[in-house]
């Protein structure tokens, strides 16, 4: 019996893993929502490899109220409603801050997968709308960014790409989507190459996404050859080389080893997405 319980373990984590495109839907973000203090806390808690202080971040009551006082920027009913990429640039940010906002409520924990409702629970107001997680990538970001979003929005565990220390903006989004994918696969615990031995060893995000990925011309090789470290980019162009994927970290993007070592077992993953 114990085979085909793995069986089934396995097929429900690729379900999970790879959510199907829901139907494209819309909500009004509101005009001109103000960017900058989000920008400013992510330059006080964020490190270099886009790693987050959150222990620090929940002891300063001014902090956590200059978090919520943005968040409570996307809930006004808009007068003028957001278009293009001032929209998509809002909905990146809006998910990022959700989802530190999220981890502080219930920190210290190892992983978000230990809450319940992380990314299902419509817990978030944009434009007088309860929306979720899930809603803002896969109803409202997926669909008009495509492989782009998968660089952009991080889910708050280890293996997600780095937490970047600025915030989006309509006039340097497209920059910034670049920037992002270069810290990510600039990250040697995230994406390793080695052209000694021909391997390139990368975040299973690019398996998860492959039908995604490959909408770009040369599809998951040559994105990465793109953004990948310039001493490497001749030879991941060439595209001679075997390509693996790394194991996912589920634990905390702690600055603090908090979720380091975190193991999701087949029986925590099944129990996880119940929960969900």
């Amino acid at each position: 019996m114990a085979k085909p319980f793995l069986l089934i373990i396995a097929g429900l984590a690729l379900l999970g893993a790879h959510t199907p495109l829901h139907s494209t839907a819309s909500v009004e973000v509101p005009s001109g929502l103000d960017h900058k203090p989000w920008k400013q806390l992510l330059k006080t808690y964020v490190n270099d490899k886009g790693l987050v202080d959150y222990k620090r971040w929940k002891e300063s009551s001014e902090d956590r109220k200059a978090l919520k006082d943005y968040i409570d920027q996307f809930a006004s009913e808009p007068e003028l409603a957001a278009k293009g990429k001032e929209k998509l640039a809002a909905l990146i940010n809006a998910y990022n801050a959700f989802t530190v906002e999220w981890v502080l409520e219930h920190y210290p924990i190892a992983s978000i997968r230990e809450i319940k409702g992380t990314w299902s629970g419509r817990h978030w107001d944009i434009g007088g709308n309860l929306v979720s997680l899930d809603d803002i990538e896969h109803k409202y970001l997926r669909p008009i960014m495509g492989w782009k979003v998968h660089g952009v929005l991080v889910c708050a565990a280890r293996s997600c790409p780095p937490l970047q220390q600025f915030a989006y903006t309509d006039e340097k989004l497209d920059s910034q989507v670049s920037e992002a994918f270069q810290a990510w696969l600039a990250r040697p615990d995230l994406n390793t190459f080695d052209p000694n031995i021909k391997l390139a060893e990368v975040s299973k995000i690019f398996k998860w996404y492959r039908e995604e990925f490959n909408e770009y011309p040369g599809g998951v090789k040559a994105v990465i050859a793109h953004f990948a470290p310039e001493k490497y980019r001749s030879f991941l162009a060439s595209a001679e080389y075997t390509l693996t994927f790394k194991n996912y970290n589920w634990g905390l993007n702690d600055q603090s080893d908090l979720g380091k070592n975190y193991k999701l077992s087949p029986l925590k993953l099944l129990f996880s997405m119940f929960k969900e």
